[in-house]
């Protein structure tokens, strides 16, 4: 059997979509909302997604939302009001088999496929800048936030992963310590190639995704933040009035903040600071008679004259490699 054939989707009716067949329309009527935020892009596996585009006027930043399996893009649209919360632009979609989408299965690959293509609309066409790129990823959107993150190290500011999986196998069997060739969304196996900060939002009651998956993801993070950890389970971390909802948001909020001063200032010292140092290599008689060679970085002075070379030994420790 085919990985691939692991995913099912179940996919809901709405009552602000209805459906067409006629060849003038692209596939989706949006009876409630506006409809010109949304577009089809094509993928490298040739389906159609539908991508729903919220743009804030002053955005500091821009949200991609990956969303859960038993979702499709209907009731994302009426998440537009996040838009305001996270004061960014808000970008939703459909992966390939779910909702509206055109052509294709819904299979592991073509997943990466549709976010890499969402990514790649949103930095070219979208003008949008992979510097205030926020993704969020809730249940199984978080396979594709994951993958996109571990394979674009300085294309992103943060990640935000919502009951996270560790992989699919593994939300069955707690007992799996490495990914079977069946898995598929192994998370746990790319989280520790991402450079970019991370929150984990994950509830203590969850029974689909239980909450060590969250835990096991937040003990392998790079550039973690403090968790945060709710007494909810898997579909219910969002229900309940303001007094519930207002610390979740404010706790995203401060993490976005906190992502997008740490990518400036990484953008910053690399401006400041470009690349001037020379590592040169030592010679056979140097390694033998300098026991504390690896600890050492020669930095070439560049106020050098024709008489002699300054240089300067500083001493400092590698780290260690991941």
């Amino acid at each position: 059997m085919e990985h691939h054939t692991h995913i099912h989707t179940y996919t809901h009716t709405y009552t602000h979509y209805t459906r067409t067949h006629t060849t003038d329309v692209i596939g989706v009527c949006i009876t409630s909302y506006n409809h010109q935020g949304i577009v089809f892009i094509t993928t490298k596996h040739g389906s159609r997604i539908p991508l729903h585009i919220v743009k804030h006027k002053r955005a500091r930043c821009t949200v991609l939302y990956s969303h859960g399996n038993s979702e499709d893009l209907g009731p994302m649209i009426s998440n537009q009001y996040l838009s305001e919360w996270f004061r960014g632009n808000y970008i939703s979609y459909d992966y390939t088999g779910y909702g509206y989408s055109e052509g294709g299965e819904h299979t592991e690959e073509h997943v990466y496929n549709d976010i890499e293509a969402v990514y790649e609309y949103l930095t070219t066409d979208g003008g949008i800048k992979p510097e205030e790129l926020i993704l969020y990823g809730r249940s199984l959107g978080s396979g594709p936030t994951v993958h996109l993150a571990s394979t674009k190290p300085n294309g992103i500011a943060g990640m935000v992963l919502e009951s996270a999986l560790l992989s699919i196998v593994r939300t069955q069997c707690r007992c799996v310590s490495e990914s079977w060739k069946s898995d598929i969304f192994c998370n746990i196996d790319k989280i520790s190639k991402i450079e970019a900060p991370t929150l984990i939002i994950h509830g203590t009651r969850d029974c689909v995704v239980p909450h060590y998956h969250g835990r096991h993801l937040q003990d392998n993070i790079k550039n973690t933040v403090e968790p945060l950890w709710l007494p909810r389970g898997h579909n219910d971390l969002w229900d309940g009035d303001e007094a519930h909802c207002r610390p979740i948001f404010d706790k995203i909020n401060k993490f976005i903040s906190h992502a997008l001063r740490e990518r400036r200032r990484s953008l910053l010292y690399k401006t400041v600071h470009p690349s001037r140092t020379k590592r040169i290599p030592m010679s056979q008689h140097d390694k033998k008679n300098n026991t504390s060679s690896n600890r050492q970085k020669v930095i070439l002075s560049h106020s050098f004259h024709h008489s002699c070379a300054h240089i300067h030994v500083h001493t400092c420790e590698y780290a260690r490699a991941r």
